[in-house]
């Protein structure tokens, strides 16, 4: 006989399969299905699509071994296909609500999923947003900052400019500067010259007069 879970719920049972039910009642697996059924037990799949149900308490002592079933077998005299109809409908009834069952679990672990997905697709975008917003912003500043730097460089370009005019300005004024220098010393000689000149010529004139 399988051992029972006997993990508790919130002290309402505990999970039991199928098979479980039987073994502890005595009884055939239909009829264990059948009566979870009657009693409406909750049930649930596990992750390897067995069935389990969550069995109450007063329904967790084992049955004596005369009992043989909470809802017995009503077999009809001399009619053994009825009874063994009813037990292959009985199995695939609970096959189709496990089935079910299990089906349901994956389509809440799918929508689950999903939830997780849209809501990490929201903060991708969300994030995606902020970087944009981000890497307008330093384009800005970026472009600020050129503008600073060709306004600066355009008055370095114009300094230097003037700094070219001052000196061929200079160069203009030392050659200046220069002619100047030897026209002075020119008219200088020039002056001396004749000065010179001047009193040689009265010198020779006194001369001639004596």
């Amino acid at each position: 006989m399988d051992r029972p879970d006997v993990t508790p719920d919130a002290d309402q049972g505990q999970w039991l399969t199928y098979r479980q039910i039987g073994d502890l009642r005595r009884i055939s697996k239909p009829s264990a299905e059948r009566l979870v059924r009657r009693h409406r037990w909750r049930r649930q799949v596990d992750n390897q699509g067995v069935t389990r149900v969550l069995v109450p308490p007063d329904w967790l002592t084992e049955a004596p071994s005369d009992t043989q079933a909470s809802l017995p077998d009503i077999t009809p005299s001399g009619s053994p296909d009825i009874t063994q109809d009813r037990e292959l409908f009985a199995g695939a009834l609970a096959a189709l609500e496990g089935t079910m069952s299990f089906l349901q679990g994956q389509l809440d672990t799918a929508n689950r999923r999903a939830e997780a997905a849209e809501a990490g697709r929201q903060e991708a975008i969300s994030l995606a947003e902020k970087t944009v917003t981000m890497l307008t912003e330093e384009r800005g500043r970026a472009e600020v900052a050129q503008q600073r730097a060709d306004r600066a460089e355009d008055r370095a370009d114009g300094l230097r400019r003037r700094v070219d005019e001052l000196e061929v300005n200079l160069g203009a004024a030392r050659t200046e500067a220069q002619r100047a220098t030897e026209t002075m010393a020119a008219m200088t000689r020039n002056e001396v010259a004749r000065k010179a000149r001047g009193r040689l010529r009265r010198a020779w004139d006194g001369w001639r007069g004596r």
